[in-house]
């Protein structure tokens, strides 16, 4: 079984230094959705989580898989992606958190897919705390 959600959906992909790169934004609004789906996935209680926006102009397919891996679906503005047990468990602690702080810590994670060649999957988000300048990490590792 699919689950099928209409949210506010913001996916692309483009080359980043050659590597090709499926990013995908996701607002604080839409954390909650994302961590259920993600949940439901990693529980095998649905085969695929199906995100599309209102005009079904994008659409994002996920599943759980053996391996980490992105392609572009039937038409341009359709993704489907697999991700690992271990890269949704990764994905689902970030939601949890982003969440429930309505705030990330960083303003995205990358997945890196199985084959080289096909780059990064990047899940972007809006709300999150400023970067942490090269002097405050020296502080608070003690090394400066």
């Amino acid at each position: 079984m699919k689950k099928f959600l209409k949210l506010d959906l913001s996916v692309d992909s483009f080359l980043m230094d050659g590597q090709p790169i499926l990013n995908v934004s996701v607002s604080l609004g839409n954390a909650k959705d994302w961590l259920l789906c993600l949940h439901l996935l990693q529980d095998n209680l649905i085969e695929a989580c199906v995100f599309s926006n209102d005009s079904a102009a994008s659409k994002l397919e996920i599943r759980l898989g053996a391996s980490c891996e992105w392609k572009v679906g039937s038409q341009s503005s359709h993704f489907i992606v697999s991700f690992t047990a271990f890269a949704l468990d990764y994905l689902r602690s970030f939601f949890a958190r982003y969440y429930r702080d309505g705030v990330a810590e960083v303003d995205h994670v990358d997945i890196e897919v199985d084959d080289p060649q096909m780059g990064y999957i990047t899940v972007s988000v809006d709300e999150h705390l400023p970067p942490v300048s090269s002097d405050e990490v020296r502080r608070r590792l003690g090394i400066g």
